[in-house]
C-alpha cells in the first residue's frame, strides 16, 4: 500500500499510509462505523420487541400443542402395547 493519497469526506487529501487515515477524525472508514452504531441503534428495540412476542407465541401457542399432542401420543402408545400384550396372550 504505501504512500497512497487519501481523501477525505471534508476534502482533505492524506499521503500518510492508508491504513492510517482510515482512523483519522473525519475518515470514510470513521463516518461508515457512525452510520452503522446510528442504524444498529436504531434497530435494536425494535429486534428485542420481536423476540419477545416470538417466545410469548411459543409459550402461549407452541407449548401447550406440544404437551397435548405428547400426551395424546403416549395415550395411543399404550394403547397399541396394550393390543399386543392381548395378542401374545392369546398365543
Amino acid at each position: 500500500m504505501g504512500e497512497e493519497p487519501l481523501t477525505l469526506q471534508s476534502g482533505e487529501t492524506h499521503t500518510k499510509d492508508v491504513q492510517e487515515c482510515l482512523y483519522m477524525p473525519g475518515s470514510p472508514f470513521e463516518e461508515f462505523g457512525r452510520k452503522v452504531d446510528e442504524h444498529i441503534n436504531n434497530v435494536t428495540p425494535r429486534v428485542e420487541e420481536e423476540v419477545h412476542r416470538v417466545i410469548a407465541y411459543l409459550n402461549d401457542e407452541v407449548v401447550p400443542k406440544v404437551k397435548q399432542n405428547s400426551s395424546e401420543a403416549l395415550r395411543i402408545a399404550a394403547d397399541q402395547l396394550r393390543k399386543l400384550a392381548d395378542h401374545l396372550e392369546k398365543k
